[in-house]
């Protein structure tokens, strides 16, 4: 596995539902979510590739403003 990244539970992944969920509760704006897992040679952290899907269109500048504020009071988050 050394040096390479791969896809896991492309549509099946346990967690893909309740990431849904969590998220629905914050916004209901959801429709769908996208996500896939990948392993990486890595110690710590995780590689996640994820999507939504909302009912309504939202810019870039839009989204980058959701995240800003929702983790202006983390440290450890870089957006």
């Amino acid at each position: 596995m050394a040096e390479n990244i791969q896809p896991y539970k492309l549509t099946t992944h346990r967690h893909r539902v309740e990431i849904f969920q969590e998220l629905n509760r914050l916004d209901n704006s959801l429709t769908n979510i996208s996500f896939t897992p990948h392993v990486i040679p890595s110690v710590r952290g995780i590689l996640t590739t994820a999507h939504i899907f909302t009912k309504t269109t939202l810019s870039a500048d839009e989204v980058k403003r959701i995240y800003t504020d929702f983790y202006k009071d983390k440290p450890f988050m870089r957006v």
